[in-house]
């Protein structure tokens, strides 16, 4: 199920393992879990490190749908930025409300180097429903009902941000010890 994971991704085409995370944009969790994440796929490049957007419902996160609209067209347009888009996203998450969340995605994505014209066009298109629909279908196939839920090589790891790193980190070589075993 996990190999239908397409989203903006770090590491190799045929990694040995794959670590797939769904993350709300909105979510403080998300946040305190993202550096480890990419702190995790900077240290084994032999680990494909997926990115899934799971916006949470507009009642709990008023603005995470519209984060995920701009940070999916990111990824799309200039996917070498997402990570620097995301980064800054969550970095900024205490001063963005729903009222104004349009407006300071598109500030964000002008500090990074991106069109922010471009970038509001393209999360009005039905492609980006589409994708963001596909990865929330996803993550609901495999029973993801929290953010960030996070999938080293098919085991679901939940709370990573309160998980000791050097667990984590023996998780992922376990995971790659046993590949394909």
């Amino acid at each position: 199920m996990l190999k239908a994971a397409d989203g903006p991704a770090l590491g190799p085409q045929t990694p040995a393992i794959m670590m797939v995370e769904f993350s709300d944009l909105e979510c403080p969790h998300c946040k305190a879990a993202q550096p480890i994440a990419e702190k995790l796929a900077a240290e084994f490049p032999q680990v494909r490190y997926v990115f899934q957007q799971f916006p949470l419902p507009a009642s709990m996160h008023p603005w995470a749908m519209k984060a995920a609209q701009y940070s999916d067209c990111v990824a799309h347009l200039n996917p070498s930025l997402f990570w620097k888009y995301i980064d800054s996203i969550f970095e900024n998450q205490a001063s963005i409300a729903a009222a104004t969340a349009e407006d300071k995605l598109k500030e964000l994505a002008a500090a990074v180097g991106l069109d922010p014209v471009k970038i509001s066009t393209c999360t009005a298109l039905p492609q980006t429903e589409a994708r963001i629909q596909k990865s929330m279908q996803l993550g609901q196939s495999l029973d993801v009902n929290q953010t960030p839920t996070l999938f080293i090589n098919g085991r679901r790891v939940l709370g990573i941000a309160d998980i000791p790193y050097d667990q984590l980190k023996n998780l992922v070589q376990f995971e790659i010890d046993h590949a394909g075993k």
